[in-house]
């Protein structure tokens, strides 16, 4: 009982502000044909994309055929799926341009000098403007390596990494964003 109350109030609280939902089902059961439908899951359409269920190559496809609107990529999963998975993102969406489709992404804690910088270079190449960033605030910026990787850093890419006192460099979140200009402009992501 009070679990729908919860979520309906919630619902009406920020409607307009969801931008999608992410795998509401169980990953063993949310690509199975007896799935509830959820492209009619809410009060209004909202995107609902899948993420863990996106295993096997015949998934995505899979999951477009039974309503879901999008997929997560992280580069664990595989860049060139990634890829593909755009790809067939930008198919669906021309033969059906009634509908809307995403891709999304996630981090998985990536943190500089490299797994970072080249994670946010393939989201950026695979036009994922919804990237979410694990377990930042676990990490004290990167403390963990010697000074000279944070100086270094800081110079090479100081509009995607702040000093602090500490003289470490540091992620820099502006209203929950961050500047990919220098990770565009390098090979990889890294200068």
């Amino acid at each position: 009982m009070y679990t729908n109350i919860i979520r309906f109030k919630l619902f009406n609280f920020f409607p307009h502000h969801l931008i999608f939902i992410e795998q509401p089902i169980n990953r063993k059961v949310a690509l199975e044909a007896a799935a509830p439908d959820v492209s009619n899951a809410w009060p209004r359409p909202v995107p609902i994309i899948i993420d863990e269920s996106d295993g096997a190559l015949e998934d995505f496809p899979r999951a477009l055929d039974l309503g879901y609107a999008g997929v997560s990529h992280k580069n664990c999963k595989g860049v060139f799926k990634g890829v593909r998975n755009r790809a067939l993102l930008a198919h669906h969406q021309a033969q059906h341009p009634d509908r809307s489709f995403l891709m999304t992404g996630e981090d998985l804690a990536n943190i500089g000098p490299v797994a970072l910088l080249q994670d946010l270079a393939v989201q950026a190449l695979l036009g994922n403007a919804s990237v979410e960033r694990n377990a930042h605030h676990y990490f004290k910026g990167l403390s963990m390596f010697p000074q000279e990787i944070s100086r270094n850093i800081l110079t090479h890419h100081p509009d995607l990494y702040h000093s602090e006192i500490d003289g470490c460099a540091y992620l820099t979140l502006r209203y929950g964003t961050i500047s990919l200009e220098t990770v565009n402009a390098n090979p990889f992501g890294i200068a």
